[in-house]
Formats: structure tokens, C-alpha cells, sequence
């Protein structure tokens, strides 16, 4: 029977009302037959403690008392909460918490009236689950009065307990830790994506390790606890698919982990961590089409889009670098505790902030697009209108990925932000977890619109093993009345030289290799995005004995380039190796090529012994100082230009010009050779016989140089013709040519080789070279003047009107300014009676001089 005025009892209670009034005996035991038989009400899942008992050790004893009884309504609260702060503990390191302890030593701090207080309402020495090792005027002292306290960020958030080992606190907070959630520790079982697989076993074996020193503990009950001990193993254990006992501890190296060390009698369990495990990153940028210098690059990923991105990973197997996952991973703490030791990108370091455009679209027809660029267009005043994007990406992301597997991952779609016209970039990132896409979106600003766009090429449009000769003109042609108009510069970041490096209109850069890119910029030096160029085809990895003899005569006038292979002779055609980047009419192209660059035409040999030196720095850099001038319109062409020069042959002055404009023949008919994967070039060079033994030893000290240089450069292996004598007057190349080429008997023949400025002779009889010589009458002085009196003749040989030619090349004499009208005239006889000028072949030049015999004699 019960009474309203006492708590109900449980139906099974031991415990029986007795009768009113009468005071009965009973043992100590009653007390907790009593607490036993109380009917307890129901407490809600949130409720974490009761805290109304009025005692000081209040929380460690009731943890204590609620672990020990299944019944207790807080008993898998306080259970989810003990083994979270065991697991927090053992973890620390691994799961870089911020974790200290501070000791607590009530015997050395008896003066203070708190202090006095807890030493006086300190539990049992006999509740315990291990004993001092300690001794204090003898005795043993008691685990209650030497205690650690936890502090989590500066927090307390738990102490230890020598009933219970630990003792989480009421309401701790214990942000950072994984299996901390709405406010409360849980147990870091209660989720998968609390532990990974190698953190469970070490848990089972820290776990298994405190056991163990438990066992060796004497005169405590331990009983209840190991029991928890060895439950919380066999849901640790159920979870694993490898026995755990077969693995080994990995103990932390940091034995002062805490701070101080952690001595609970007998057992240090508590002091020693698991060690961090090293893990490869989820997310380091695996390279494609590129090899990387660093060991790992990070990539920072946005940990929601990675979650919804991978969603059959969880965050603790997704490990951003070294021991940190992306379950624990903060930003600013990763970047501060590893900058300047691994590198690691955001998203901030791949996509610029502004985006850039060109008016109109197919404006680069030499870049690489994405496909979906073409749909992307915007409105103005009303008109829908198309462009060609700079991409809008940092250079940075060119050193992992090759231009063509970079556009392969990247895409261009149209959207709005608001009513405005937008375009939505995104780059999938090949990360060594798997793929993941970041994207950012930028709106069509007119002010963003590039109004004008440069002449902008590459030559040559190759790839060679070990070319390092490459070419990049970049021409501003806007005119003063177009200077308002917006431009972009283009930037090579690996150019070799730079000339000028004052822009103006025109600027020629050199590169070692092919540029994967150019960074354009704004005329303040602002990054605009970038253009990524095609990859050019590769040459020259064939057959690595393929040899090219060449044969080169300098002229006066005009310059002829033979080349011999397999027996066969051909005349060098310069074909256009140029990579034309930004679109431009071809009027517009050709012109800015021959006054600029290099012809964008197949040019076939001979050609003009020109040189035009704009911009040169009288350095004598082929290109840079000089250029093998190609005429455009020989019409319109003035000689009298201060950037052109002529009569490269003979003057004094002309030297240094003479050996630019060599090493620039020497560099085009090499760039010919490698298109056709030539590996080897063996040299034949001829010389007028009127040059004197000075000019004829400078002459061949200038072919050796080039020879040697173009080795170092090209890739490609350069040195003279390794049979006869590869250096040889022009008089004996003639003579030799109609021998064995036309077949004709050099009995009583003189051969005359008449250039422009010169008539190279031969004189053989029976044979025999007995005379040559070499003579400053040619075709300038025998018929320029004819040419000048009689034009109507070269239009009706030639089917040429010359009659609109330009004033200073009609009223030119003979060995004037220019001396240029003469040249006119030898250029229309060797393209059009080639065997009057015959071309040199420096296979069939004998090896003795001066005597020769033909193959066949006739009388």
C-alpha cells in the first residue's frame, strides 16, 4: 500500500512499508535496497545530469554511480559521453585537438578554504579502480586528492576520476572534436564518419592497453569498469574487418602531449596518444601532360561541394594532407600551421576575379577554346552579340596541366547574375581522390571588352628534341586615331629576351621552348586572362640518322640554298612554319610579316641578299638585331630606308649586318630541315675567288660560328661536309656543276658564274684548272643601264610591269646609293634560266684541287 506523501515504489521492491509510527532496525544495506526500489520517472533523451546532490565531488561521483547501474536513466547518456572523452583522449593527436591537462594537487594546496573543503568531503580512498603510488607521512595518499583537469581550447571540459578513470564535465564544450554534436560529447561510434578504419584499431589497442595496466592493479574494484572497458572493445571490434589483435599500437611520439604528464598510481595509459598517421592526400592536383617538381600541390577544397561531390566518401577518409582529414581540417589553421611547407591552391588561385573578352567571336584562331565558348554571348543596346574569351584562369594552373588537357576539363556555359548577362566557368580538377569541379561565375561587363587586338604569331609551329630557337612577334597596329581603343600585351613568362622591352608597336620575344600560353595583360601591367596555344606538331623523332647536305651561295644580290639527300638535289623552299594566333586579313598578315617578322609565304631559293635591321639593338641576334629581309612587293620597295641593307658582300661596313643576316639564313634553312625530321646537316659554303685571304678566313671563321651555335640551339647535329673540301670558290662549284651534272667535257672551256657584283671565272684545258679568278664586273655594271633604257624588254621576257617601279630603284646608276636596279635584273635571269646560275652540290666537288679529272673524257 502506498502513500501520496512518499515516492512510489517499484512492484518487485525489497523494500516494504512498515507501520505507521513504529521505528524499525535495519542493516546499512537498506539505504541503497531503498534507492533501488524507488520508481524513477522518465527522463527525456536531452537531459544530460541531474544536478541536485549538494556535494563538491557531486559529478565524479555520479558518473560513477550512473556507469554501474544499466538502469539508471542516465546511464547511456553518461556511458556515450565517458567513452567519447576515453576516445578524445586516446585521439588527441590524430585528431589535433587542442587538448591540455592541468594537475590538481590538493595536498600541497591546503591552505586554501576550498581546498580544505574537498579534502574534507573527498571520497573513499577505497573507491577507486587504481591506488597511489605515493606516500604522505607514511601512508598512501588518496587518488582523490591528485586529479587532472582537461582544458579543450582553453576550456575545462573534464577532469580525471579514480572511480571512473574519466569524467566528462556537464555541460563541456567540446568543439573540434568529431563526435561532438548538438551541444553534447557522444560516443565516436555513434556515426561512421567519426573514425576511419585505422582509427578504431588503434582505439581498440590504447583501449586494450589501459585493460591491461587495470588488471595489474591490486586491493580496487575495477570489475564494473573493465567490463564497460572490454564492451566498448567488442563494439569497436564488430566494426573493424581485420582482427585488431594482429596490429601493432602506434604510440605518439610527444610524450608531453597534455602538457604534463598524466600519473594516475600505477597507470600512464592516459598519458600516451595514438600517433598521428602520415596519409597520402585526397586531394592533391594529379598532373596531366605535365610532370611537377613539387612531391604534392594541395588543392583546398570547398568541404560542402566535396561532400556533395563525393558522396560515398566520409570525411574522415578524406585526408587534405599528412594527419589532417577533412573531418577536422580548418582553413586558417592549415594554412598557418603548413604555408612555406607543402604547397596548396584555392580556388582563388585558379580563377581570376575579372573576366575579359574580345568583340566578336573566332578572333583567335590559333588558341584553344572550349566548344561551348560559341555559345556565350551578350546584349547590347538590345543586339545580341558574340565574343572570344581570355580565359579566365591564373597562370599557376599551366604548371600541372598541358594546354590540351586543361581545355578538356574546362567549360563555358551561359547564365545570368540578375538581368545581366553572365558566363559560368568551370574546371574540373583531376585530384588524386577522384575528380572534382569548381566553378565560378562572372557577369559580361562592356567595360571589360577588348576593342582592338594585336597581330600576335609564333615560329616556328614545332616541337623538336632540344630547339630552343623560338620566335614570338607581337604588333601593335592600332593607329592615332584608334589609340583609344582597349588592347591587350601579351606576356611570355619564360621568354629568354625580350626587344625591344619598351613596347612601341612592335615587340619580338625569344623562347627556349614552345610557350603553352600567354598571360595578357592590360597597359598597366593587369592580368587579363590567358590564351592557351594549340601544341605543335612534333618533328625530328624519326629515323635519328636522316642527314641533309646543304649548299649555300651568298650573293651579291641574291642567295641559293641547295639541299642533297638519297641522291637527290633539290632547291631549299622556306614553307611557313608560323602559328597565327589572332585573326587578320591576309593583306594585312603579309604585310606586317615581311616589314616585321618572317614571310608568312613558301618562299623558294634564291632570294634577296637583304637584311632588315628594325629595332635592332646592333647586337647581331638573328631576328632580334636582324632578319632576312623577303620583299613583299618589289615595286613599292625603297632601299633608301634606314632599316634596309644591301650589298651585304663586299663592303667593309657591312659585316657585322653580313653575319645576322647569315646566322638568320642559317637558323631558316635549319628550322626547314627539322620540319622534315632531318637529325643532321652536313655544311657546304662557297666563296668568290676575289676575296682576299682575310675576307676568305673571316668568311669561313663566320660559318664555323653559326655551325657551332646552331648545334647548341636547334637540337639538331651541324658541322661542315666530312669529304672533299667543303669550303670552295664559286669559279670551282661552276666548273664542277656543268661536269658532272650537264656531263660536259672541260677541255678548252672557261666557266663564268655572273652574279650581281661579281663574275667568278674558271679556265680548264684538258681538264686542268690552270687559271680562276674572280672579277667586280657583273650583271649591275654590264646591264643596268640596258635595264634602265629598255624596260619594255624585261616586261615582255618576264611578262612583268615594271613600270610603276619605285623612283628610287628606276633612276639608280650603276654602283650608286643603293646599287638595288641591277639586282632587279639578276633575280628575272635565275628564275627564269636556272641553268644559267646552276646550284651548288657539294657531292660532286672533287677532293684535290687544282687538279681534277671528270669521270669521262672526251677528245
Amino acid at each position: 500500500m502506498s502513500s501520496s506523501f512518499l515516492p512510489p515504489l517499484k512492484s518487485q521492491a525489497r523494500v516494504k512499508p512498515g507501520e505507521a509510527g513504529k521505528w524499525q532496525p535495519q542493516a546499512g544495506i537498506a539505504y541503497t535496497e531503498v534507492a533501488d526500489s524507488l520508481t524513477r520517472p522518465e527522463i527525456g533523451t536531452n537531459t544530460q545530469s541531474i544536478s541536485s546532490i549538494p556535494d563538491m565531488w557531486a559529478r565524479p561521483l555520479l558518473v560513477d554511480m550512473v556507469l554501474r547501474d544499466q538502469e539508471y536513466p542516465l546511464h547511456s547518456a553518461i556511458k556515450a559521453q565517458w567513452k567519447g572523452m576515453l576516445a578524445a583522449i586516446a585521439l588527441a593527436e590524430v585528431k589535433r585537438l587542442k587538448l591540455q591537462a592541468q594537475l590538481l594537487d590538493l595536498d600541497t594546496l591546503q591552505a586554501d578554504a576550498l581546498i580544505k573543503a574537498l579534502i574534507a568531503l573527498s571520497p573513499s580512498s577505497q573507491r577507486t579502480v587504481y591506488q597511489s603510488t605515493e606516500k604522505i607521512r607514511g601512508e598512501n595518499r588518496n587518488p582523490w586528492h591528485k586529479i587532472y583537469v582537461f582544458l579543450l581550447n582553453g576550456q575545462s571540459v573534464g577532469m580525471t576520476s579514480p572511480a571512473t578513470l574519466v569524467c566528462p564535465a556537464e555541460e563541456g564544450n567540446w568543439e573540434g572534436t568529431p563526435w561532438y554534436a548538438d551541444g553534447r560529447l557522444h560516443s565516436p561510434l555513434d556515426s561512421s564518419e567519426y573514425l576511419t578504419e585505422d582509427d578504431k584499431i588503434q582505439l581498440w589497442l590504447w583501449l586494450d592497453n589501459l585493460k591491461t595496466q587495470l588488471d595489474s592493479q591490486r586491493g580496487v574494484d575495477s570489475a564494473k569498469l573493465k567490463e564497460l572497458l572490454n564492451e566498448y572493445k567488442n563494439e569497436l571490434a564488430q566494426e573493424l574487418t581485420i582482427d585488431p589483435r594482429e596490429q601493432t599500437f602506434r604510440p605518439s611520439r610527444n610524450v608531453a602531449y597534455f602538457g604534463v604528464p598524466l600519473t594516475l598510481g600505477g597507470l600512464d595509459a592516459l598519458n600516451i596518444p595514438i600517433q598521428a598517421k602520415r596519409n597520402p592526400s585526397s586531394v592533391s592536383i594529379l598532373a596531366l601532360g605535365k610532370s611537377m617538381n613539387e612531391e604534392d600541390v594541395i588543392f583546398i577544397p570547398d568541404l560542402e561541394q566535396l561532400k556533395k561531390q563525393w558522396p560515398t566518401k566520409q570525411s574522415v577518409d578524406i585526408w587534405i594532407y599528412d594527419t589532417v582529414s577533412a573531418a577536422i581540417f580548418d582553413k586558417a589553421e592549415f594554412t598557418k600551421q603548413y604555408k612555406g611547407k607543402v604547397k596548396f591552391l584555392t580556388e582563388d588561385d585558379i580563377f581570376t576575379k575579372t573576366f575579359f573578352y574580345l568583340e566578336g567571336e573566332g578572333n583567335l584562331p590559333g588558341a584553344l577554346l572550349p566548344e561551348d565558348t560559341r555559345e556565350i554571348t551578350y546584349t547590347v543596346d538590345e543586339q545580341e552579340r558574340h565574343l572570344t574569351p581570355l580565359l579566365p584562369l591564373e597562370s599557376e594552373v599551366l604548371n600541372y596541366f598541358s594546354s590540351e588537357e586543361l581545355i578538356k576539363r574546362l567549360a563555358f556555359n551561359p547564365t545570368t547574375i540578375g538581368n545581366q548577362s553572365a558566363v559560368r566557368v568551370s574546371l574540373t580538377l583531376p585530384l588524386s581522390g577522384g575528380d572534382f569541379t569548381i566553378h565560378r561565375e562572372y557577369p559580361i561587363e562592356v567595360n571589360n571588352a577588348i576593342t582592338a587586338k594585336p597581330f600576335l604569331e609564333i615560329w616556328p609551329n614545332f616541337k623538336a628534341p632540344n630547339w630552343k630557337a623560338y620566335y614570338a612577334l607581337y604588333f601593335d597596329n592600332r593607329t592615332e586615331a584608334t589609340k583609344q581603343n582597349k588592347i591587350f600585351r601579351a606576356v611570355f613568362p619564360e621568354a629568354a629576351e625580350i626587344h625591344p622591352l619598351d613596347l612601341k608597336d612592335f615587340q619580338i620575344t625569344r623562347l627556349d621552348s614552345f610557350p603553352d600560353y600567354i598571360l595578357c595583360q592590360d597597359e598597366t601591367g593587369i592580368s587579363q586572362g590567358l590564351i592557351l596555344l594549340k601544341t605543335p606538331p612534333k618533328v625530328g623523332d624519326q629515323n635519328p640518322n636522316k642527314t641533309w647536305t646543304v649548299g649555300v651561295d651568298f650573293g651579291t644580290s641574291f642567295t641559293n640554298v641547295y639541299y642533297h639527300i638519297n641522291n637527290v638535289r633539290e632547291g631549299v623552299t622556306l614553307t611557313p612554319l608560323h602559328l597565327q594566333i589572332t585573326q587578320a586579313t591576309q593583306i594585312e598578315r603579309f604585310s606586317i610579316l615581311y616589314d616585321y617578322f618572317m614571310s608568312g609565304e613558301a618562299e623558294k631559293f634564291p632570294l634577296s641578299s637583304v637584311l632588315t635591321i628594325r629595332g635592332s639593338k646592333e647586337e647581331e641576334r638573328p631576328v632580334l638585331d636582324g632578319r632576312f629581309y623577303i620583299l613583299e612587293d618589289v615595286r613599292a620597295f625603297d632601299p633608301t630606308q634606314d632599316d634596309i641593307k644591301t650589298d651585304l658582300k663586299w663592303h667593309p661596313q657591312n659585316i657585322a649586318y653580313t653575319r645576322t643576316f647569315l646566322k638568320h639564313l642559317a637558323l631558316l634553312i635549319t628550322a626547314e630541315a627539322a620540319k622534315n625530321h632531318v637529325k643532321k646537316i652536313n655544311w657546304s659554303i662557297s666563296y668568290p675567288s676575289a676575296f682576299s685571304r682575310s675576307d676568305k678566313n673571316l668568311y669561313k671563321v663566320t660559318w664555323q660560328r653559326i655551325i657551332e651555335d646552331l648545334g647548341k640551339t636547334t637540337g639538331i647535329d651541324h658541322k661542315w661536309l666530312d669529304r672533299g673540301n667543303p669550303y670552295r670558290a664559286e669559279s670551282l662549284a661552276l666548273a664542277h656543276y656543268f661536269a658532272d651534272e650537264e656531263g660536259k667535257d672541260l677541255l678548252y672551256t672557261t666557266c663564268i658564274d655572273m652574279g650581281g657584283g661579281t663574275s667568278d671565272i674558271s679556265i680548264w684545258v684538258g681538264n686542268r684548272l690552270i687559271h680562276q679568278c674572280s672579277v667586280q664586273i657583273a650583271g649591275r655594271l654590264l646591264f643596268s643601264q640596258f635595264w634602265k633604257n629598255r624596260p619594255d624588254f624585261l616586261n615582255q621576257q618576264f611578262n612583268t610591269d615594271l613600270s610603276d617601279l619605285s623612283s628610287s630603284l628606276r633612276d639608280e646608276v650603276p654602283f650608286g646609293r643603293t646599287q638595288f636596279a641591277p639586282t632587279l635584273w639578276t633575280k628575272s635571269v635565275t628564275v627564269g634560266a636556272q641553268s644559267l646560275r646552276p646550284p651548288i652540290d657539294w657531292d660532286i666537288i672533287p677532293t684535290q684541287v687544282p687538279y681534277w679529272r671528270p669521270k669521262e673524257a672526251s677528245g
